[in-house]
Parts: C-alpha cells; structure tokens; sequence
C-alpha cells in the first residue's frame, strides 16, 4: 500500500472522469463513509467526556443534480472493505430502535452479537431487550432522505438528534411489551434532499430545537459537467482506494492526538469570533469546534494517522469553512416564512443577493425587495440593518451591504479554500 498517496485526492481523480456530480458531493460522501468505518474505533479525550468522529451530514441541491450517485459509489467502497452496518432504506423510530439493538450487521447478514440471538432480541416476552456489550453502530446512508425518515416525524428527529452526543447508553420505555436498553449507540447520517424535500422531512420549528446544529449541509449548485456515456471506473485507482480503506479499517482504533503546533492553529481558531451571515446558523456555529474536531479526526485517518498534525487541521478547517459559506443557498428559504422575524427576511435577501452577483446592494434596494415586512423605512428598517450590523453579521461598505461572511476568511485563521478543487469548481460557476 502507498501510504503516500491522498485519499481524497485520489478519489477525485477516479470519479471525476465518470460523474456528473458536483466535487463538493464526492468529497463529502468520501468524508461521512470514513466517519462511519471509523465508528468508535477511535475518539479525542475532551475533558471528561470523548469526541467520536460520526457525522450528520445532508447534501442539498436541485433533483438530477446526482445527489444519489454521489452517496450510491461511496456506499460502494464501505461494501467493498465489508462494512455492513447500514440501515434499512425505509423504517421507523420504533423499527430504527429495535434494529440498532439487533445490530445492523447480524440484520444485514452478518454474524449475530456475541451471546445474542437476533430472533430472541426482538421477539422475546421479557421485561427489557438488552444489547451486545460492544458499540452499537449504524450508517443512515439514504440517497433519498425522505424515503428514510418520512415527512416532519418530529419524534424520530428528536431521537436522532439525540444519538448524535454517542451516548453511553439509550434507554426507551416500553416498545411492543419491552423497553430496549442500546449500548453506546453510534450513529453515522448521510442523506440526500431536494429544497422541497427537505421541508417535507424537516418541520422549521427544528431550527430551534438542536438537529441542525448537528448537521452539516452540502449544496453543490447543479452538475459539474455533462458525460454522454460515462466511462468504466479505472481499476487500479479503485483498487488503491479499498487499499486505503482497508488500511484505515485495519490500523487506526485508540485515542487520537494533537501534535503542539496543531493545538496552537486551533487555538486561533477557536479564539476568532466567526459567524455565518444566517440567524438560521446561529446554534451550528456554537457546535461548530466540535464538528471541526470530528473531521480532523477523519483527515488524519485518511492519512493512516492517529496524530493531527498542523496540515491536517488546516485542510479540515478549509474543507468546513468552504461548506459553511454556502450553507445559507443550502437551506434557501426553508424557515424564512412570510411572517417569520424581518431581520432573518433582510438577512437572507443580502446574503442571496451577495452569492448571485458578487457584489453588495443599496439599502434602497434591500427595502424594495422586503418593504412588506416593515411599517416605515425611517424608523423599522433602519434599525433592522443596525441590528444586523450591531451582531457582526452584516457590514456595509461604500454603500452597499454583504455578508460578514463573504470576508470572512480574512479573519477567521488557517483558511485556503483555494487550494480545493470543489472551490474552484464553484468559483467556475
């Protein structure tokens, strides 16, 4: 195995020729399959608790815009290594519970837990189902993220925002005559929506209440190119890839490490007052130190590495910072209700216009386009655009407002986002 080649590098360069997807798909699936291989298999001590590198991660954009291939060829590798902890295409919460307790491994066809039988553990009469001793894992991987969760099943959310904290242990009151009782469960997402689709799964009141702090949204803005008839995957390159894998299945488990230098970047990350240019993202960016950890974690794997070292934080912080920037096209409208608060409504209407033209809008033009959502320019709307300024989330410049967040790589440390084909690729666009 070469342990010099990148992994990611090399991923991009087996797909490319043959998908129409947009990069940041590939590179994001590529990153929440790794979580899932990882499991528990490896953590950072945090104080007294442990960061594990699972992931929640939605790619967003319109339908064909191959959301479902990108998600389907990273499955692919995981099946490739003998990963099987992946959970049934459609279910319930209820279905979910009892599955992760069965393990999705013995489910999918694979050894049943040592001392458990998968038959007794959902059928048996007893007072409460308790699981196997080890982690209980399981991979959301759902080309269709409706077809996995339903539509606004506030319950089944709830749950799942839940497990993402890998619990010591869940326990659920009485389910067909049993409680269950599910050791360390471990839980890895990565769906696919449409903008409508995802208000169908997900009501707006969960912006408050938690789930999309804990979930990172990829938007990729359409195809990346159009292949006639694709080519063959070339089978050297994918072989190296499973190789990686392989390798990365096999030899990274134990706690991991922050070399110095790396610890002194985070640090300087940390310390920097950031924020994305949404209210909508409000909560993320108080978790977003911990999803920063979760992926470096995942780089240095790809590395075959327990330490991260300075390049590894680097490249994760560029990689995150770039989806954030275009989370807000992401969630387009979702919560932003006519009646919804008239600073989000502004908010939006600048950040959009920022992403379409490259370039600020007048205070004339903002209220134009949002006037109905206020009483008066003199009084209303111009404390509206001095509460947006007051919050650090918009600045205005020779007249015309932007998002903080369109610079802010000027001040949020250890960006380069230039270095990242997914970012040249929507620059070109």
């Amino acid at each position: 195995m070469n342990t010099d080649t990148d992994l990611m590098d090399a991923y991009f360069e087996l797909m490319i020729p043959s998908s129409e997807c947009p990069l940041i798909y590939h590179r994001w699936c590529l990153i929440s399959a790794v979580g899932a291989l990882l499991g528990r298999k490896c953590w950072l001590d945090f104080g007294f608790d442990k960061i594990y590198p699972n992931m929640y991660t939605c790619i967003l954009g319109t339908a064909g815009s191959r959301k479902s291939s990108a998600i389907k060829a990273a499955r692919k590798l995981l099946e490739a290594v003998d990963y099987n902890y992946f959970a049934r295409e459609r279910t319930s919460k209820e279905k979910f519970l009892k599955d992760l307790g069965a393990g999705f491994d013995t489910i999918n066809g694979g050894i049943p837990h040592e001392g458990i039988d998968a038959d007794t553990i959902l059928l048996q009469g007893g007072d409460f189902i308790e699981t196997t001793a080890g982690p209980s894992e399981v991979y959301i991987n759902a080309g269709e993220l409706e077809d996995f969760m339903g539509q606004g099943d506030v319950t089944f959310i709830s749950l799942l925002t839940n497990l993402w904290d890998n619990l010591d242990r869940y326990s659920h009151g009485k389910m067909t005559s049993q409680d269950i009782y599910i050791n360390e469960p471990t839980i890895n997402l990565m769906g696919g929506c449409t903008p409508t689709t995802f208000n169908s799964v997900f009501p707006p009141e969960v912006i408050g209440q938690g789930m999309l702090s804990r979930m990172l949204l990829i938007f990729g803005g359409g195809n990346r190119t159009k292949i006639t008839f694709p080519p063959p995957l070339d089978k050297e390159k994918l072989s190296d890839i499973i190789e990686i894998l392989a390798g990365i299945r096999d030899t990274i488990s134990g706690a991991m490490t922050l070399e110095p230098a790396a610890m002194k970047l985070l640090d300087d990350i940390y310390q920097t007052s950031y924020t994305i240019a949404d209210a909508r993202f409000d909560n993320y960016i108080n978790r977003r130190h911990i999803h920063l950890l979760k992926l470096c974690m995942i780089i240095a794997a790809m590395d075959l590495s327990t330490t991260i070292t300075s390049a590894h934080l680097i490249k994760a912080n560029s990689i995150l910072f770039h989806a954030e920037s275009l989370m807000p096209r992401a969630l387009g409208e979702f919560g932003m209700a006519k009646n919804s608060d008239a600073v989000n409504i502004v908010s939006q209407f600048i950040t959009e216009a920022y992403y379409k033209s490259n370039t600020g809008v007048t205070a004339k033009e903002i209220f134009e386009a949002t006037s109905n959502h206020f009483v008066s320019f003199s009084k209303d709307f111009t404390e509206c655009l001095q509460k947006l300024s007051r919050s650090g989330k918009m600045k205005c410049i020779s007249g015309k407002w932007i998002p903080i967040q369109a610079t802010s790589h000027v001040k949020l440390p250890h960006v380069y986002v230039e270095s990242l084909l997914e970012y040249q690729d929507t620059k070109e666009k």
